[in-house]
């Protein structure tokens, strides 16, 4: 096993070097490299030099003049992920001032964790792939501790982000971000790359709402199928070891999107990665992938097994594709070619895709039994859009800003500097409280001299006067146990369908005066979760019985078992303007679905 002392040592003593990509504007062959001088991140074996990270630098081709980077040549902003050996941040060129992401890759861990192969393969990937919808790498260079990628940045954030706020999408939309995959995939697989990881975190968005493939440190390269592509130089190959045959054999992907191939010990093929573009359709129209256990065993199972069903409301033309995809011999798997030419896409141009204008997105929510489902139409106003510019209609939902940012969703809607408000407020109507709501609220209020005073607050939600008497009733009732609480009250209640896409869970919805927004399995006689309540927790009345629950991570679709959804969207409207009148910006209980098993 390597020292990561020695080997951090080694990796010190190497001098940092870039390289620079173009800018592209289609899909060409990247043009011939000048002779790389190359450094390399390494053990401090000799032996293990094979497994060598190179970060050659070689000339630019674009028109302007050629300059290497380093860490002091950049402004590092905000964090905008991380991985398990990385950090992604958000960092500004001083010179040109251009924005990128940066991968930063702590080199201890990487060697400590034997990942130098997967960093290797992803450099490599990255530096000879130019296609619009695959995300670019401008430079790489190092210092003592880390290496650095310098990538395109994708301002829009995760496709995931998207569905979770969505729940799903509709056809159209579904339709072009996958036919979107679909283009970048395939001209992966004419040079010769296999991705083996596709899912909708590694699909990032530009800022025209476009996709971007991410994330090839899974990557396999092989031999292109036209022999007159120019093939990618493979990195260099792991050091000779006890681990190297278990290692061509070893499980990459997700879960969820894992290929039955891979999980029988087989070699993965263009067709696992077909696989993978099935789930992900799968997921776009349902809200969630077809294959999903309680655990990773769970999921393989079912994987295995084929395992999985289509959920009522699911576009017909849709599953006849997916069916054609999910099927468990690679062999037999529809081919590229033949999806293209399926009827789910009929009409569809493929020309150009990423110069197409991507459509607005809107949640798919059809009937749930016998009542009435909402359609885009009905929803387009208040989901808001993206044309070329990638602007939008509403800030009551505002899809592109909470990919940006999470934390920062509702952009407009109440007090400018109401995220710095919150950060400094301490929470209030936790379970552990035991005094009532008002007076734990007024406490923390007093605790400040920024706050308003106690004679400028509201007056409570519930009338004290009757407080007592409300609490004794309710002790009497079913749905006081479920609390946590013994001083809070119910300010409503009833039975809904939350929804998920195209999947439906009857719960018991509970409004109480802390503010909590909590939700209970009523056969299992068990709290599921809460929806997370703060200023930036905003209802909308979508009919008689829908309405809809924004908060900055999600969007969550509810319909009433009664036609009562204007009663509801008034208590919620209610309360926000009495947190809004307290000046407690702070997430009132949970800040998210704080009990595992239910999304």
């Amino acid at each position: 096993m390597t020292d990561p002392d020695a080997a951090n040592s080694a990796i010190a003593s190497t001098p940092a070097t870039s390289t620079s990509n173009p800018d592209l504007a289609a899909p060409t062959p990247p043009p011939p490299e000048h002779n790389p001088s190359s450094t390399t991140f390494a053990p401090a074996s000799a032996s293990a030099s094979s497994t060598s990270v190179s970060t050659s630098a070689s000339a630019s081709v674009d028109s302007s003049p050629s300059r290497k980077r380093g860490p002091q040549d950049f402004d590092f902003l905000s964090s905008v992920g991380e991985g398990s050996y990385s950090t992604v941040v958000r960092a500004r060129d001083k010179h040109t001032q251009k924005l990128y992401a940066v991968k930063i890759l702590d080199k201890r861990h990487i060697v400590k964790e034997k990942k130098v192969k997967y960093v290797n393969v992803e450099k490599t990937v990255l530096h000879a792939i130019r296609h619009p919808l695959v995300i670019r790498l401008y430079y790489t260079f190092q210092d003592a501790a880390s290496l650095y990628f310098v990538l395109e940045l994708a301002e829009k954030g995760e496709l995931l982000s998207y569905i979770r706020k969505l729940g799903a999408f509709d056809v159209p939309a579904a339709r072009f971000y996958i036919a979107e995959v679909i283009v970048a995939i395939d001209h992966l697989h004419s040079r010769g790359v296999l991705h083996r990881d596709l899912k909708p975190e590694n699909i990032l968005l530009s800022s025209s709402m476009h996709v971007k493939l991410a994330d090839f440190g899974s990557a396999k390269i092989t031999s292109p199928p036209d022999p007159t592509t120019p093939a990618i130089p493979p990195p260099p190959p792991p050091a000779p070891g006890p681990h190297t045959a278990a290692s061509a054999r070893s499980f990459v992907g997700t879960a969820e999107y894992v290929s039955p191939e891979l999980l029988n010990d087989q070699p993965a093929v263009p067709a696992s990665d077909i696989w993978a573009i099935g789930c992900i359709l799968y997921q776009l129209l349902a809200g969630r992938p077809p294959f999903k256990g309680a655990n990773e065993y769970q999921t393989f199972q079912k994987i295995t097994k084929l395992e999985y069903s289509f959920p009522d409301g699911f576009p017909e033309i849709a599953q006849d594709l997916i069916e054609r995809i999910l099927v468990l011999d690679p062999t037999r798997r529809i081919s590229m070619r033949d999806i293209k030419q399926h009827a789910f896409f009929a009409g569809f141009s493929w020309d150009d895709v990423w110069k197409q204008t991507p459509p607005k997105l809107v949640p798919y929510l059809p009937a749930v039994g016998s009542g009435d489902g909402l359609h885009s139409s009905q929803m387009s106003s208040s989901m808001g859009g993206h044309g070329a510019a990638g602007s939008l209609t509403s800030a009551a939902s505002s899809l592109e800003a909470d990919a940006l940012d999470p934390e920062m969703a509702m952009l407009s809607l109440g007090p400018g500097n109401v995220a710095a408000r919150m950060a400094a407020r301490p929470r209030i109507g936790s379970s552990s409280s035991a005094a009532d709501p008002a007076s734990a609220l007024a406490g923390a209020n007093a605790s400040s001299d920024t706050l308003p005073s106690l004679a400028a607050l509201p007056p409570p939600l519930v009338d004290p006067a009757t407080r007592a008497a409300a609490l004794a009733a309710q002790r009497l009732g079913p749905w006081h146990a479920y609390l946590g609480n013994e001083n809070e009250v119910i300010l409503r209640s009833g039975f809904v369908h939350k929804r998920k896409g195209l999947f439906s869970k009857k719960r018991f919805l509970v409004l109480t005066d802390t503010p909590r927004l909590i939700y209970i399995d009523a056969d299992k006689k068990v709290v599921k979760g809460e929806i997370p309540w703060s200023m930036r927790t905003v209802p909308e009345q979508k009919g008689s019985k829908h309405f809809f629950v924004h908060t900055p991570g999600r969007t969550y679709y509810l319909e009433c078992c009664q036609a009562d959804a204007k009663g509801w969207v008034d208590e919620l409207q209610r309360v926000r303007r009495w947190v809004a009148a307290m000046g407690a910006g702070a997430s009132a209980g949970s800040r998210g679905d704080k009990v595992e098993g239910e999304g």
